[in-house]
């Protein structure tokens, strides 16, 4: 099912460092804001409850999702017309991989 729902990814800058992520899809909508370099409360996609921290290093944003039991790592990066997001759990990498729309 997962590889079916197309999600809408959309990133506001909120300004002093602060930003909103919005994930929208048929199947589900999440948003959470933080500060870079902050660590923050963060409820997944699947209901997981994290602890993760956002940092931006030479134009990776840079996500680490920690629920206690696994730490997942998210790299975005912007390429032209596209944002590729690679999620590591442990040996397991994901590339989902969006276009812009606007």
């Amino acid at each position: 099912m997962g590889n079916l729902v197309k999600p809408n990814l959309i990133v506001t800058d909120l300004g002093g460092g602060k930003y909103k992520m919005r994930s929208e899809s048929t199947f589900k909508t999440t948003e959470c804001s933080f500060k870079l370099g902050e660590k923050f409360k963060e409820v997944t996609p699947d209901s997981r409850e994290v602890t993760s921290l956002i940092t931006v290093e030479n134009g990776v944003m840079k996500h680490e999702q920690d629920d206690k039991t696994k730490v997942t790592y998210i790299e975005r990066v912007v390429e032209g017309n596209e944002l590729k997001a690679t999620v590591k759990v442990d040996e397991v990498v994901c590339v989902r991989t969006y276009s812009k729309v606007a």
